[in-house]
């Protein structure tokens, strides 16, 4: 590609006129892509073929490069169908490449809508890929990004995504005092009859959720944001979530 890049790019086209299962490599999609960035249109009957193969693993591939051209190649007709589909690899594809790419796509407004359908779908696994964005945005501004985390929030894909979500947004370098407080307000309601148990995970989250509503206090800025940060903090010392009141402690010191 370097050197010869006709002679090259020609022996690729004629190289993966073979089984499906090549472009379950890495190498393989990094050269399609690299194409595709200099000329998309060349790539699409390669999407189409991916997605049309009978290898789950290869769809799933097609999911992922039919995320990608909508988001990088303006090219969005591929994606509109993996999302009304009922093909599970390949919304399992689009999900995972919209979860890594949400803070660095030029399109993050594709990536959104993406990651909104999917935080919501009907199979796990494919909430599992949408649940990544969670780590994808850690040392990231969060703002730009807050209608992603509040519909990751308000989703069955919350209790995936809450390990990572609390990480990222304690790192985070902006106000995140309301994605604070509507994170532990989910948690009240998904994980609280959980919190007080050591045999759980969600005892593991209480106190970040805990250290979480206090540097929310720290950054809200009326008094009513501050009642409803300690609203939630009361619940949690009412079910006994583990670590909150040593939280509060600490604090106060």
């Amino acid at each position: 590609m370097r050197h010869a890049r006709p002679a090259a790019t020609e022996a690729f086209w004629r190289l993966i006129e073979t089984d499906d299962v090549l472009f379950v490599a890495g190498p393989v999609i990094r050269v399609l892509i690299f194409l595709g960035n200099e000329e998309p249109t060349g790539v699409r009957p390669l999407v189409e073929r991916l997605l049309a193969s009978a290898d789950g693993k290869v769809r799933e591939v097609g999911g992922q490069l039919a995320a990608f051209a909508a988001m990088e190649w303006g090219i969005g007709d591929y994606l509109k169908t993996v999302l009304t589909g009922a093909d599970i690899a390949a919304r399992k594809g689009a999900a995972s490449v919209a979860a890594h790419r949400l803070p660095h796509t030029a399109n993050a407004e594709v990536a959104i809508a993406t990651l909104t359908a999917l935080v919501n779908d009907a199979h796990n696994e494919v909430r599992k890929e949408a649940a990544k964005v969670a780590g994808a945005l850690r040392g990231h501004a969060l703002r730009p990004f807050r209608r992603a985390i509040k519909a990751l929030t308000a989703s069955p894909t919350f209790s995936h995504a809450l390990p990572q979500l609390l990480i990222t947004l304690e790192g985070a370098p902006d106000r995140v005092d309301d994605l604070a407080l509507l994170c532990a307000q989910r948690f009240i309601e998904v994980l609280s009859s959980d919190a007080g148990d050591i045999r759980t995970a969600a005892a593991a989250d209480a106190r970040k959720v805990g250290e979480l509503i206090i540097r929310g206090l720290a950054q809200s800025r009326t008094s009513r944001d501050r009642a409803a940060l300690l609203d939630v903090l009361d619940q949690l010392l009412l079910v006994g979530a583990y670590g909150v009141e040593d939280v509060i402690t600490g604090s106060e010191r």
